[in-house]
């Protein structure tokens, strides 16, 4: 017969140890009403309780049948039980099956999932170690974990001689996968496990979720082991456990024991939220070799299955976009080949992608050349005019695999998701750096109502500065002006960088009075690099009375360049270099002065913070 639970009983008589031969520790302790009786202190009374007719038969026959099995399969010793009357037995220490269980119309409300959902604080309704229960819970909500693993540990089994209940150890396990401690997690299932204890699905559900909460991932064994001890034991997850379950793979890396385990859960109809397969998709983010293929799968899956699509699906297959490469050439094929796509086979060595196919794929509206071009991420995925994929490489390669902006556009239409800001910053980052792709995105924004915001416009501004295209980058201010965006301090700190000469640093900061944005310390450093780089003495001279005016916090790195510049100027003055003008020599002459003044009341109050900070 399957044995899945364990109970024990007390009945009448004198107490009987068998801790030296085979342990079976007190649970399912909501079965204490059929139990003697006890005094607050745990010993038993002199009063009797009668056992019902059906329970006291299922105890006799299920005994009976494990002392005849069990002395092959015990885990703690080898151990020969005899079949005792209900008359001379003293302490029985019998498995009962969760039919016969079932049985007592008592015991079916202790069975509900709601009961197993109370993790920290619901106890059985007799409870003889409340005591320490509250002490733990007491500890445990003041996040001394330690302590209470002492109270477990010592107080309990070493100092009280206490056989612990099945609550003791659920709300340490408990504890163990909200923070994350797998290692000490098993290692209570274990005790549990040896000792003979209840395990209610809360506490499988703890130790996946564990292993999903930890800092760092851990080897897959643990996860395959327990489930392969639930298979044999025939325990099947609840839904909230195979959630846990889905999340610890993911975290392990393990995206393919992921989806077998969402096919399990879409077998058995259970609820899979988006934010349950997120994880497999974050999963698929984090391996940059084959990530990009893993998330196309993944995605297709969840078509297949029509499951409710999330935005944040889009968001990480774009996050594979750009940051994962396609893997090895034949993996990707297979991919492919998964994905339903034909004539993979036929690829040439010789490709065309890129910058300008991108820019084709984006700003030429030929109807008979938008056929050609790829899209793997609809329902009846094509290669279009792609000949090779052995050069696929960056990001916008890959984008042009999925068909471009506009097919990311028209995907999330066909699947009844709204594009936000958070997609047109991704699509953004994996498009070609040019001028005429951002335009064409934001133009794409506009027609499809996505209200721009101030991030994503940075984002355009940052590009461009990195582009050296100063005019382009300060035409971002015109276009949040006609947008009604007003600017923040990450805007003029990226604006900062455009200003090369001393009358773009004044326009610029009478923007940032309009505006009423305060200057910090980052946009101070990027405006002394630019006027530092020309020996603009008037440029210096004028950040060094904004941060006196505006009284900004400096950085130590502001400090150290402004230092080395004061010392290559007083270079210039002892050497008396030709190079520069007597015109430009008064100038660092008049500055140097300035500096020390300056330095005597601001740099040094600076640095003695920062050696003060550095001490702590």
């Amino acid at each position: 017969m399957l044995i899945v639970q364990q109970c024990r009983f007390y009945w009448c008589g004198k107490v009987q140890c068998h801790s030296a031969t085979f342990l079976f520790v007190k649970q399912l302790r909501y079965l204490q009403q059929l139990t003697r009786p006890r005094t607050v202190d745990g010993r038993c009374t002199s009063e009797r309780n009668t056992l019902p007719k059906c329970v006291e038969e299922s105890l006799l026959k299920d005994f009976s049948q494990f002392s005849k099995q069990d002395s092959k399969t015990s885990r703690t010793g080898l151990l020969s039980l005899q079949p005792m009357s209900a008359d001379n037995l003293t302490e029985a220490h019998c498995f009962v099956s969760v039919s016969h269980l079932n049985n007592c119309n008592m015991l079916n409300k202790f069975s509900s999932d709601s009961l197993q959902e109370k993790i920290l604080i619901k106890l059985p309704e007799v409870s003889h170690q409340k005591n320490y229960f509250d002490m733990i819970y007491t500890l445990l909500c003041k996040r001394q974990f330690l302590e209470a693993l002492t109270v477990l540990e010592v107080t309990m089994i070493k100092e009280d001689c206490v056989e612990p209940e099945y609550y003791i150890y659920t709300i340490l396990i408990n504890y163990c996968g909200l923070f994350g401690y797998p290692d000490t997690a098993f290692k209570l299932y274990a005790d549990m496990m040896r000792r003979g204890l209840l395990v209610e699905q809360s506490v499988y559900y703890s130790l996946f979720q564990s292993v999903g909460n930890c800092p760092t991932p851990i080897g897959l064994q643990g996860i395959r082991s327990l489930l392969a001890y639930m298979e044999k034991k025939h325990i099947e997850p609840e839904r909230r456990t195979c959630w846990a379950i889905l999340k610890a793979y993911a975290f392990c890396g393990s995206i393919e024991d992921g989806i077998r385990v969402l096919d399990y859960m879409v077998h058995k109809n259970m609820l899979v939220p988006p934010s349950v397969v997120s994880y497999l998709f974050c999963a698929c983010a984090k391996d940059n070799e084959t990530g990009f293929q893993n998330a196309l799968l993944l995605y297709k899956k969840i078509k297949e299955y029509k499951m409710p699509l999330s935005i944040f699906y889009f968001y990480e297959i774009l996050h594979c976009c750009r940051d994962c490469s396609i893997g090895d050439v034949g993996s990707f094929i297979s991919a492919l080949k998964r994905l339903g796509v034909k004539n993979v086979d036929q690829l040439c060595e010789e490709k065309k992608t890129g910058d300008d196919i991108f820019t084709e794929t984006e700003l030429n509206q030929s109807p008979e050349l938008a056929v050609q071009y790829p899209n793997i991420l609809s329902d009846s995925p094509t290669l279009g005019c792609l000949n090779s994929i052995k050069n696929i490489k960056t990001p916008q390669d890959r984008l042009f695999l999925l068909g471009g902006v506009q097919s990311i556009f028209d995907e999330m239409e066909r699947q009844n998701v709204k594009p936000d800001n958070a997609i047109v910053s991704h699509l953004l980052q994996c498009s070609p750096n040019t001028i005429e792709v951002e335009m064409k995105l934001l133009q794409l924004a506009e027609k499809l109502d996505i209200v721009v915001n101030c991030r994503l416009l940075n984002d355009i501004a940052l590009r461009r500065v990195r582009r050296k295209q100063y005019k382009e980058a300060k035409e971002v201010l015109l276009k949040m002006e006609s947008l009604a965006i007003k600017p923040n301090i990450v805007t003029f700190g990226i604006l900062s960088m455009t200003c090369i000469e001393y009358e773009d640093a004044i326009e610029l900061l009478k923007h940032m009075s309009g505006c009423k944005v305060e200057p910090d310390s980052k946009m101070m450093n990027s405006l002394l690099v630019n006027a530092c780089r020309g020996y603009q003495m008037e440029y210096v001279g004028m950040i060094l009375d904004l941060i006196d005016s505006e009284n900004i916090d400096l950085q130590p790195r502001f400090l150290k360049r402004i230092e080395q510049f004061y010392l290559r100027c007083s270079t210039i003055l002892k050497t008396q270099s030709k190079s520069f003008t007597a015109e430009k020599v008064n100038e660092i002459r008049k500055f140097c002065v300035k500096y020390r003044k300056w330095s005597d009341t601001t740099q040094i109050k600076y640095v003695q913070d920062d050696v003060t900070s550095i001490n702590k």
